[in-house]
Formats: C-alpha cells, structure tokens, sequence
C-alpha cells in the first residue's frame, strides 16, 4: 500500500504542475479599464511577475494626476504558466488595438514594469509589423519600470545587489521549473533566449532607420538586484536623443511599483508620474549617465568565440592582424569593433551535456545582442570560431530568426557533417570550414554522435571540423586538411584574415594542404565506438578495483572515485 502511495505521490508531483502551468497558460489577456466619458488619452500598463494586484495601487495614482487619461491594466497569464510570450505579446497588441478602435484613443503611453517591459516592448513591434493595427502610430511615449530589457541573467551579468541566497533561490526555480517542465513563459525572460534576444535585436532595427523613434523612459533601481544599469543599450541605441535613463534611489527590483513605504512610496509615483507626463525636455536633466557608451562610428563587427578546454588567449592575434588590415584599406569607412568574447573555461565532461551547451548559446546571443546594440550603425558582422564556439553559433543560426550574420569562418568545428546549412542559408552571406589533418579531439569524440544509433539520443555534436561538412551550398567552402590537431588553424590568422578583409584585387587565399592522416580517418569512420568502450571499461575497471581494495571503507571509497570522475571532465 505505501508503494502505490510513494508511486501516486511521484506522478501527482510530476503531472500536477504542469496541467497546472497548461491551463493557466489558456488564460487570456484581461483589460482592467474604468468607465471614462469623453478621454482620447490612454495610459496602458502591462504589470510584472508579481501581478496585477501590486500594480493597482499605481493605476490609481495615475488617474488621480492624470484626469484627461483613461488608464488600462493588461493583465496576462501567471509567470509559472506555459505560455508562448511573442502569444502573450500579440494578446496585448490586439486588446490595445481593440480598446482604441472602440474608444478613439490618439494619444498612448505605453507603461511595462519588470517582465511586463519586454512584452510590452514586443507588443508593440507586433502592432507595428501588422498591417490591419493602427495603435502604434497613436504611441509617442514608452516608460519601462525596472525593465528587464536584457532578460534574467543569475550568472553572467549578475547584478552586485543580488545576493547569494536569491540567487540560489532564482536558480532553484529555474531548475525546477525545467524538470517539471512549468513556467515556460518566466524562463522565456532569461538573457539570451529566443524570445529575448529576437526582441532586442528586432527593437534595434526597428529604430535605426529614419522613420518615426518613439520617446522611451526607464527607472531603475539604485540597489535593483535583478537588472543592472548595462542593461540598457538597445534602449539607448534605438533612442538616439529620445531616450532617458532615471534612477530611483532606494528601491530595489520588486520596490519599483511598491507605493506604500512611507517618503520613499510618494517619491516613487511623483517619479513615475513624471516619467508617464512631462515633456521630454523637462525629463532630460534627470537623465543619469550610463556606464557604457554607444559607438555610432564602428561599421564593421567581427565576434572571436573560443572553444572547450581553452581561455581564447589566441583571440589577441585576430585582433591585431584584423586591425592592420582594417585600417590599411583606402575605402573603410567607420571604425572596426573586435568583440572576442569569453564564457571562461569548458572542460570535456560538461560540453558533452547538451543543456550545458546550450547555456552559452543564450550566452552568446546575449553577447550579439548587446554588440549590436552597442554599434546600432554597424552594418556588417563577422564571426570567426573555434571548437565548441563553432556549435555554439550554428545552434543559434537554427534557433534565432532575428540573427544575420556575414562572413563565417569555423575551425575546429564540432558541427554534424550533415548541418542543415541550406535552412539558415538567408541568415549568412558565406562560411569557411577548416578542417585539420590530424584533429584526434574531433575524429573520434564528437564524432561518435554521428553514428546512426546514437544520433537518436539528440546530442547534436558532430565532425565538420576532420571530416567537413557533407554536401554543402555553394556558400559554404571547406578548406583543407591543414596540417595539424584540433588548434591546427591557429598558425593560419593571416588566411582568415584575407578572407574577411580581402586585399583589392586579390581573391580569399587558402592555406597549404595535406593528406588526411590514414589511421586516424579508419578509427574515426569505423572505430570511433570502440575508443568510447575502451576509454569506459577502463574506469569500470579502475573503480572496481579501488573499491574492492577497500574492504569496510568501500562505500567511501567509491563515492570519492565518482567525484573525481566528475572533477576530471570538468577539467580535461
């Protein structure tokens, strides 16, 4: 009988949740308006994760300062629901849209706090992009409330308010609600996800032409613990004059919309207030400095991702001869922004966990989106990877409609042969892939992933970078073996080099080529497998030994053996 209990008790925890978080992701977008007669202006706030009841009490300060303006709260399925956001978003567009055909709004503030900030800002792109909306033209103004413009980061970007414990707290959320699979639509915030990183990059876009630039506000927190001043730039780079940046001192993250704290509440609503109202003009002497500058001057961007097992040291070289070419040509124009990013030291073990990889792809589009942001009149990006950089960018050309790239050069790849190029092929102009005559790390690791049976598990890791890619579009070119490992391309900077910035006249230069290594090429197509068995039944073996040897203390012992297993594929 307890076993049937246990065994309910494990599926009610398992199941329970998620029909839970399915059947509030069915809620629709709910307008909370009060009867006005006569108002053509709207307020429309789009609440945070907390809800719209702690954002009640700033409705209605906004109606008392503001008589003329009706002011709506659009409020959306709970953070722990699985609702698809850009669905959420859209809900929010076509109730706005609904609300102004209905009550002939002409003028509209558009209001996001926390969260709410990112759907609002998508809500608004959507009605922008949709032929049959009309609402976005009547927006002259969006104010963002500790907006979480750059998405949830607890590990990369951590904000220094943050504490430990909260941190742990927001992670074991995080975990829990990707095993039990719940809470879809709050784990879309975190940096670096589609959602967040299509947005940034779209809002950028959107505003980097000559059409109309919609003024934006932001508040932020002086002690906020979940989004940092940096957060900021796409907002600053799409603003170009109508953006303003105003700290609210003495309010944290959760603080912002609190307007019940004795001097500090009255103190945050007469700045929201503010924000909501005033004239830009009369706005601009509280704009505080960001930290990080906007270089409208750089034209040409060239990211540097390194790979596992390596600290991207070699990225130095790229700089300098890139930049001796950059500025040797006659006809540049702008600057050159070398961008070589690092995400820190990847051991073998945790490269071998897809959702260990696919980590550092939100990583690095948080990284995309902020170089974009932070050169908004580059015209052109390039990317030079090497290793598990290469799979890092190809898993995000499959994910990120929003990325474009230009020149590609991968070296080291562990990319699948068969990589899909011709679906992403509208998000490149060309690739170069250097392959590597005697490159062991992926002939016979990554490569293994290939073989059909194992194909199956998922783990899209693949041997582009020793065996090239199988059938490629013209646009894509292997080059090679050069003679060499896995860091062979290392010793050739000066042929990526030409062919990212060919010299006038001259075409893209190859390095020399050899043979592949024989062995090494017989192992990796037919024996790959078996290096796997080896390299496994050799620790079987070991560890029964130890743990054979050591009598009463074998429990001790094995689990010392375990933890340094572990502790060797971090490191290795």
């Amino acid at each position: 009988m307890m076993i049937w209990l246990i065994l309910a008790a494990v599926v009610v925890l398992l199941v329970g949740p998620r029909l839970l978080a399915e059947r509030a992701a069915r809620r629709s977008v709910t307008p909370e308006l009060d009867d006005a007669d006569g108002n053509r202006k709207l307020v429309a706030l789009v609440h945070g994760a907390g809800g719209a009841k702690r954002c009640r009490p700033l409705v209605a300060a906004i109606r008392r300062e503001y008589e003329d303006r009706d002011v709506v709260l659009l409020e959306y399925p709970p953070v722990y629901s699985n609702a698809d956001p850009v669905a959420v978003a859209g809900n929010i567009n076509r109730e706005i849209e609904r609300l102004t055909r209905a009550r002939g709004y002409d003028d509209i503030v558009l209001v996001g706090s926390s969260m709410g900030a990112l759907l609002a800002r998508k809500a608004y792109l959507l009605g922008v992009r949709d032929a049959g909306s009309t609402w976005t033209s009547d927006v002259d103004r969006i104010v963002l409330l500790a907006g979480m413009n750059r998405g949830l980061d607890i590990t990369g970007h951590r904000p220094s308010d943050m504490s430990r414990t909260r941190q742990l707290v927001l992670w074991f959320a995080l975990w829990a609600g990707q095993v039990l699979r719940v809470g879809e639509l709050g784990r879309a915030m975190e940096a670096g996800t589609p959602f967040v990183a299509d947005l940034r990059m779209e809002w950028v876009e959107q505003f980097s032409g000559v059409g109309k630039r919609v003024e934006v506000v932001q508040l932020h927190g002086d002690i906020d613990d979940l989004v940092t001043a940096e957060d900021n730039r796409d907002l600053e780079a799409a603003g170009r004059g109508k953006f303003v940046w105003m700290l609210v001192r003495g309010t944290n993250h959760s603080q912002m919309v609190d307007l019940s704290q004795p001097e500090l509440g009255s103190y945050r609503e007469a700045k929201i207030l503010r924000a909501i109202g005033y004239d830009l003009a009369d706005l601009q002497p509280e704009n505080e400095v960001l930290p990080a500058p906007i270089d409208r001057a750089v034209r040409h961007v060239v990211f540097v991702v390194h790979g596992i097992r390596d600290l991207g040291e070699w990225s130095s070289r790229f700089e300098t001869a890139l930049s001796e070419r950059y500025y040797q040509q006659l006809n540049r124009q702008g600057k050159l922004a070398i961008v070589s990013s690092r995400y820190g030291y990847f051991g073998m073990g945790p490269f071998l966990l897809p959702f260990r990889r696919d980590k550092y792809v939100r990583w690095l589009m948080d990284e995309i989106t902020e170089a974009r942001a932070r050169y908004p009149s580059a015209e052109r990006f390039d990317f030079i990877g090497h290793s598990n950089g290469t799979y890092l960018l190809a898993k995000a050309l499959r994910e990120y409609e929003s990325l474009e790239m230009d020149r590609l050069v991968f070296a080291g790849s562990v990319v699948p042969r068969d990589y899909p190029w011709r679906k992403v092929r509208n998000r490149f102009t060309m690739a170069r892939n250097y392959t590597a005559s005697a490159d062991w790390v992926v002939a016979l690791f990554p490569r293994f992933f290939e073989l059909p049976v194992v194909r199956r598990l998922g783990n899209d890791l693949g041997s582009a970078g020793f065996n090239g890619f199988r059938k490629p579009p013209p646009t894509v070119v292997n080059v090679g073996p050069i003679a060499g490992a896995h860091s062979a391309f290392l010793h050739h900077v000066d042929s990526a080099v030409d062919y990212l910035l060919p010299l006038p006249g001259v075409g893209p230069g190859t390095p020399p080529t050899v043979g592949t290594s024989p062995w090494l090429k017989f192992v990796s197509d037919y024996l790959c497998w078996a290096v796997w068995l080896l390299i496994g039944a050799v620790l079987i073996l070991v560890g029964l030994y130890l743990v054979g040897s050591a009598r009463q203390l074998y429990l001790l012992v094995a689990a010392a053996y375990v933890a340094f297993l572990v502790w060797l594929l971090h490191k290795i």
